[in-house]
């Protein structure tokens, strides 16, 4: 007598399939993961491209002594320490002890630019002067 095996209904098939997806995008999602917390921290190899970034966006030379990069969870975190920004002379206009950047890892992939999700300054030294005429100047 032989016995023969009932064939998956649709349904049993569908769920295999949607089974065996979930678990590869899970594996890759792992290893994905695995590889960024190996490469990220290697990013502070690269604080005179920020420093050259930060100088063209704020328009002032900026000097960084020390960048670092962190996953915090599973957000990309930036350090940065002892941060200055200096007049064409060399003079500190304004200088921090600490800078943190945290990434909204969602928004930056739905925007595909970076978007912060947290930024604190520790250590700030900056002095504001109001001139006779009104007008600001920093210090």
């Amino acid at each position: 007598m032989t016995v023969t095996k009932p064939h998956p209904t649709l349904f049993h098939r569908i769920f295999r399939s949607v089974w065996y997806l979930f678990v590869i995008l899970l594996v890759l999602a792992a290893v994905a993961i695995s590889l960024i917390r190996v490469f990220f921290p290697e990013l502070g190899t690269f604080r005179e491209d920020v420093e050259r970034l930060a100088s063209e966006a704020l328009g002032h030379p900026v000097r960084i002594t020390e960048f670092d990069a962190r996953l915090v969870g599973i957000t990309p975190t930036f350090i940065f320490r002892d941060i200055r920004l200096v007049d064409e002379n060399g003079e500190d206009l304004v200088r921090f002890d600490e800078a943190r950047i945290g990434l909204a890892v969602i928004a930056s992939l739905l925007d595909m630019k970076p978007v912060p999700d947290e930024v604190s300054v520790s250590g700030l030294d900056l002095s504001i002067i109001r001139h006779r005429d009104g007008s600001l100047s920093l210090e």
